[in-house]
């Protein structure tokens, strides 16, 4: 006799034997991929036109990851830029996540956030009446659930917020799920506009 806890409910019994699922599944995130591939070098031909290009910022070709375990659900993700060291940070991240939503993030710290946090505030000022912007609350910069203990909304913010003192600062735009059929010119469009934000300034050099 099984142990109670090794026990399979009635909808585990019939996922275990489905194999439709786990494929379709599959294939699903196959699409994402290759989505993310196609808009990667689609950014880049942006950053050229922007010329961008020649910032320190963009040496490192786009990076495209995939996992299963974020929050227990799988997960896709495309960075560019992406400049990590100990203590500064520059990035733009798309992140796909399983039945949740879209993301993509500005992720400031150390130098950077000092080189684009007047541009970053300047740019939610410009866009208070557009929904779904975000800016980190919380203390773990590798958090990319939007919850209130981490995230808020970027139009509720006051003066204070751009007062304290932070290790880090994300800029986050959220895309519902339900948007597939429009979702390439919505990432392109606003990762365009966070690209503005990393021409405003030159970026440093480390």
């Amino acid at each position: 006799m099984l142990p109670t806890k090794l026990t399979l409910s009635a909808e585990e019994r019939l996922l275990m034997m489905d194999t439709r699922f786990i494929l379709t599944k599959n294939g699903l995130l196959k699409k994402v991929e290759l989505l993310l591939g196609e808009l990667s070098e689609r950014i880049r031909q942006r950053v050229v036109e922007l010329r961008l290009n020649d910032s320190s910022l963009f040496v490192l070709s786009p990076k495209i990851a995939r996992g299963e375990q974020y929050q227990s659900l799988p997960w896709v993700m495309l960075d560019y830029p992406r400049v990590f060291t100990r203590t500064d940070s520059c990035a733009i991240r798309c992140f796909f996540w399983w039945g949740n939503y879209w993301t993509i993030t500005l992720q400031l710290a150390g130098v950077y956030l000092d080189q684009y946090k007047q541009s970053v505030e300047a740019f939610v000022q410009e866009h208070l009446t557009e929904n779904d912007w975000y800016l980190s609350v919380g203390e773990d910069q590798w958090q990319h659930q939007l919850e209130p203990t981490t995230y808020v909304a970027a139009a509720s913010v006051d003066k204070t917020y751009w007062l304290r003192d932070r290790p880090f600062l994300k800029l986050v735009k959220k895309i519902p799920l339900e948007q597939w059929d429009d979702l390439f010119p919505l990432l392109e469009n606003n990762i365009v506009s966070l690209l503005l934000i990393l021409k405003s300034n030159q970026a440093p050099s480390l």
